[in-house]
């Protein structure tokens, strides 16, 4: 597919550029030349090689149009905007044949490369009209290649436009959307004289009470709706939205402040229509979702990408409206919970990008009654790591790029929870190695690991007294050593290297207790950073005295305190953990019957198990990829390829599944950010741009939560799987993919969800 960054923006005055290669090879100022349409006897015409500049939407055409093209099957993905510029290739009666690196060969009316298209005017008030039986519909005013009203077989037309006695009509396109392309409706034109009736269309097609169809409401969309159309005219069009929401980030320049506008919600059960606007009240995005497709996917048209069509294979979801106690905007696209005490929240900020996209990271503290922001601290495109102390009260911060210097700087920060004063720092340049940081009780540790893993070369784990920040001890360590500590609660400094895992006291650095590893690391580690796999971390519940960790090829639940193992799982090869708590993992892996040709993973077959660690035994096997596993009761609710589903926790037998039009096996687990939350009668799930509310006994789907922008960031599993929704007792804690971190009531969401099915 050709990208799709440039589509038209508007209609304005049109002019032809015309550059002679040699003109354009020594720079010379272009001249513009403009003729009349459509004599064009008269005028200089464009020849083969010349450069062509849009100066308003032209309609580009995969194929050359004859007079026995269907009007519906013209297969318009693309209008050409203002300012693409092209090259001549051909020229055949009134249609010029032209190339750019974007679009490839496409076809084109020349009178849209005229001043007289640039005339064209959008009709304020669109109507209804029937034609006389006489009337032919015009590629182009005066146009040679005409249709016959009969042969379109259309009663109504939707007029639009307006040049001198011609009328613009839309020709609808069907299909609209074929192999992953979507058709554009086709600005054909008739003479003023053959309307044979008209009724005006009234305002507020998108309305509750519109009889309009949602496809002929997207098609007048996709024409009429382009960027920096003012919302007043939105309005008038579809009606006042059902739902107005906080927008995504429309900043489109890499490492820019983040811009968020407010998105209308308009939604029917056959589509569901979002319109997006800028803090200055102008058209950016437009989105259609699309319900009852065999596979979940998107396709983004337009220009730079801003109009979108999600195809749906899952229901529907209405909106539901659901009052915060209250809503922390941050300043970065998503917000990850860290940690929590009984006073504050300590949040990430994260733009969602990596490799040479990911610009800036930060970590802030608010009030766990108002949301009130304490502090912040930037970090740029670097390393970010904080932990909070076991006393509850200090927050220790690892960066290694200081963004107000832009200069890499190791800097570890101790820093007083309530008001983010710096309590103590040690600073370091970087003299090539990367810095790791851990906590331990009343202990601060860093690794220092070199860049260069040579056989000679060592890392420096030091240990550092919390409160003031002076060194206990240090020692070296082998080069691929981590540090696996998981919280100030911790009771030693824990240290994995090829051979152990290690337990040093962090006051005197002696060696407390060590675990061999066995076998082999697996290829699948619980870190990795596709798979949300390993223990997950709740920020607000107390951490436990036993952790499940993975040495060699084996995972073991090991008491902290002593080292010993209270349980093993022998890990096979291509096997990947999710460990739901201290008694349950569930395990992904290829099935045996699985056909092994494929090259990629998606091609093989895989069947998942739960496994019961205090029996020793695995308890049920299911096919395909189970994953985000929750349990509640003797229920285990997880995703099966991504599908929600529900199951028996003793024996694997289905309890629901939700509903979905899934073709063939789709694995749709990405589209869970976080996990699920069980309260009393219903389930939230994050999935895709969503916070669904799912009905517990029977797995349907009642909704979506109101002004709660969900979304997936590569590279972030383990904060998104730890930190996009928590609760504690009645608390709610949900982080967004704009960047807000909210808190709702347990109780006043059942509340509301339980009046409204009474309601109904």
């Amino acid at each position: 597919m050709l990208p799709l960054s440039k589509m038209a923006a508007g209609l304005g005055l049109c002019t032809l550029l015309i550059l002679s290669p040699l003109d354009a090879a020594l720079g010379t100022e272009a001249s513009y030349t403009t003729f009349a349409a459509t004599d064009f006897s008269s005028t200089v015409l464009p020849k083969k090689g010349d450069s062509l500049e849009a100066q308003q939407r032209a309609p580009l055409f995969p194929k050359q149009i004859t007079t026995k093209s269907d009007i519906h099957k013209l297969n318009l993905s693309y209008y050409g905007q203002r300012g693409d510029r092209f090259k001549v290739r051909d020229m055949k009666g009134e249609l010029l044949q032209v190339h750019s690196d974007d679009r490839g060969e496409v076809w084109t009316p020349l009178w849209y490369w005229t001043k007289d298209a640039g005339q064209v005017v959008q009709l304020g008030d669109m109507k209804w009209i029937t034609l006389s039986n006489e009337a032919k519909l015009a590629l182009t005013p005066n146009s040679s290649l005409t249709w016959d009203n009969k042969v379109a077989s259309d009663s109504e037309w939707v007029a639009v436009a307006q040049w001198k006695s011609w009328v613009g009509v839309l020709a609808n396109p069907e299909p609209w959307q074929q192999d992953g392309e979507i058709y554009q409706p086709v600005l054909l034109w008739i003479q003023k004289q053959d309307i044979a009736s008209e009724v005006p269309l009234p305002p507020g097609i998108f309305a509750p009470s519109s009889k309009v169809s949602t496809d002929l409401i997207r098609n007048m969309a996709s024409w009429l709706l382009v960027p920096g159309t003012d919302s007043s005219y939105v309005k008038k069009l579809l009606g006042a939205p059902q739902f107005i929401e906080t927008s995504g980030n429309l900043q489109m320049e890499n490492g820019k402040p983040m811009q968020l506008g407010k998105t209308w919600r308009y939604e029917r059960p056959d589509g569901q229509f979002l319109v997006t606007f800028s803090q200055e009240g102008k058209l950016e995005r437009n989105s259609w979702i699309i319900p009852g497709a065999d596979r979940s996917r998107s396709i983004y048209t337009g220009l730079d990408y801003r109009d979108s069509y999600h195809f749906m294979n899952t229901p529907m979801s209405e909106t539901l409206q659901m009052d915060p106690l209250w809503r922390q905007q941050g300043d970065l696209d998503f917000a990850y919970m860290l940690a929590a005490t009984p006073d504050v929240l300590l949040i990430k900020g994260d733009d969602g990008g990596f490799s040479g996209m990911h610009q800036s990271s930060n970590i802030y503290a608010v009030t766990r009654t108002d949301g009130k922001k304490l502090w912040q601290v930037e970090a740029g495109f670097g390393i970010l790591q904080a932990e909070v102390a076991d006393s509850g009260d200090m927050v220790t911060i690892l960066t290694d790029y200081n963004p107000e210097a832009k200069q890499y700087e190791n800097r570890l920060r101790q820093i007083r929870l309530s008001d983010g004063k710096v309590l103590w720092e040690r600073k370091s340049e970087d003299q090539g190695y990367r810095v790791g940081m851990g906590l331990a009780k009343n202990s601060v540790i860093t690794l220092e690991t070199p860049d260069m893993e040579e056989k000679d070369h060592l890392a420096q784990l030091s240990v550092f007294d919390n409160t003031t920040g002076k060194l206990k001890w240090k020692r070296e360590v082998p080069a691929k050593a981590q540090i696996f500590n998981a919280g100030g609660q911790d009771p030693y400094v824990l240290v994995r290297d090829q051979k152990a895992l290690n337990a040093y006291d962090p006051n005197s650095g002696q060696v407390k207790w060590t675990v061999e590893l066995q076998g082999q690391q697996s290829g699948y580690a619980s870190y990795d950073a596709y798979y949300p796999g390993g223990p997950r971390i709740n920020p607000l519940e107390p951490p436990s005295s036993s952790r499940w960790i993975q040495l060699g090829d084996r995972w073991m639940l090991l008491d902290l305190r002593t080292g010993n193992s209270l349980t093993v799982y022998s890990l096979t090869a291509n096997e990947r953990i999710e460990i739901i708590d201290e008694r349950y993992l569930l395990v992904q892996r290829m099935a045996k019957t699985a056909n092994h040709t494929g090259v990629n993973r998606s091609e093989e077959q895989y069947e998942s198990v739960l496994y019961d660690a205090e029996r020793g035994q695995e308890l049920w096997t299911m096919k395909g990829r189970a994953s985000k596993g929750t349990i509640a009761e003797d229920i285990l609710y997880l995703l099966a390829d991504g599908i929600p589903t529900a199951v028996r926790l003793g024996d694997g037998t289905p309890v629901w599944q939700m509903n979905h039009t899934t073709a063939e096996a789709e694995n749709m687990s990405y589209f869970a950010g976080g996990g699920y939350m069980v309260m009393s009668d219903y389930l939230l799930l994050p999935y895709g741009p969503n916070l669904l509310v799912i009905d517990r006994q029977s797995g349907d789907l009642l909704g979506r939560m109101q002004n709660m922008l969900m979304g997936y960031a590569e590279l972030r599993e383990l904060e998104s799987r730890n930190g996009t929704i928590n609760r504690s007792g009645d608390e709610l804690y949900v982080g967004t993919a704009n960047g807000a971190i909210v808190r709702f009531s347990i109780r006043e969401i059942e509340q509301g969800l339980r009046t409204k099915d009474q309601i109904q």
